[in-house]
């Protein structure tokens, strides 16, 4: 579930994914394989998520092995999993995709998905895990096969003017 990251803000990056079919409140999705670099939210507050973003941020601006900037791109990923842990993604940029830098703080790390076929449901700024649990319910209810283990929030920032 999430946002809808389709349109893009100056030069930030977005996955791309193919619709495969669309449900009255969801869509099925196909995302092809992408790499991102990820770290752990310890909390469920505003400074927990800050934390992340920061350490994420450090990686991008150079904290890594190889001592490099990577340009980053608008899209996140928050993962809850059923045990209530959370990580926070940043989708690395195409020219990282292939050769990320290695990582030097210990609570981040590179975080590959293979395509995958998702269902998706648009949401605004609600409670993220109550959003969560109504649309695996819904999607139960419409017989619907699927890991309910986990599920994501994408995040988009926005363009700025």
């Amino acid at each position: 579930i999430g946002g809808d990251c389709r349109r893009r803000h100056g030069n930030n990056q977005r996955l791309e994914f193919d619709v495969l079919c669309t449900a009255d409140d969801f869509e099925v999705r196909r995302y092809n394989k992408s790499v991102w670099v990820g770290t752990q939210v310890n909390g469920n507050d505003h400074q927990a998520f800050r934390a992340a973003r920061r350490a994420l941020g450090m990686y991008a601006r150079g904290s890594n092995v190889e001592e490099v900037w990577i340009r980053r791109t608008g899209q996140q990923l928050v993962s809850v999993a059923a045990n209530g842990e959370r990580n926070l993604f940043m989708l690395l940029p195409t020219e990282a995709q292939n050769n990320p830098p290695t990582p030097t703080d210990l609570q981040v790390f590179i975080q590959r998905f293979p395509s995958m076929e998702v269902f998706v449901r648009e949401i605004g700024f609600g409670n993220a895990e109550l959003e969560g649990s109504d649309f695996n319910q819904t999607l139960t209810d419409e017989g619907a096969q699927f890991n309910d283990t986990t599920f994501f929030v994408a995040l988009c920032r926005r363009g700025r003017r």
